[in-house]
């Protein structure tokens, strides 16, 4: 139950986040003590993330969505990802690259923090996994 209500809470998250927009905010580092970059997580998690933003500039849904979780297909309709698409390119141009900054793990979740690099500026994008095999995306922002 405390997992459906976490998940619901994402989701709704994650819609406001894609119909809010983005902001020219430059992501800030994270202290030395937060950052934690496991090579094991980012073995399957930057794979999901790179295919997600070729997904996104390339204007395929289905590249976009295709490691997302059952909640988060119902929740990314066709229109979310447009409008998603449409505020990042006209606020921060093409998608460049991607590194990864940070990695949280908690409530059978992994959370993972990249700084994506567009051609007019650089954002923040965590991306939240399931912890269990096979992993899949179940919450995904731009900050």
């Amino acid at each position: 139950m405390k997992i459906k209500f976490i998940l619901i809470i994402s989701i709704i998250l994650l819609i406001a986040s894609m119909i809010a927009g983005c902001s020219n905010a430059t992501p800030t580092a994270a202290s030395d003590a937060n950052i934690s970059i496991d090579p094991t997580i980012l073995a399957f998690a930057s794979p999901m993330a790179e295919n997600l933003l070729i997904g996104l500039k390339n204007n395929d849904i289905q590249a976009f969505r295709a490691n997302y979780d059952d909640a988060m297909l119902k929740a990314t309709t066709e229109d979310a990802f447009q409008s998603l698409r449409s505020k990042l390119e006209s606020q921060f141009g093409v998608y460049k690259s991607i590194t990864p900054m940070q990695i949280q793990k908690g409530g059978g979740f992994i959370n993972v923090f990249y700084t994506v690099n567009f051609e007019k500026g650089p954002l923040t994008m965590q991306l939240v996994l399931t912890e269990t095999e096979p992993h899949q995306i179940s919450g995904l922002w731009f900050k």
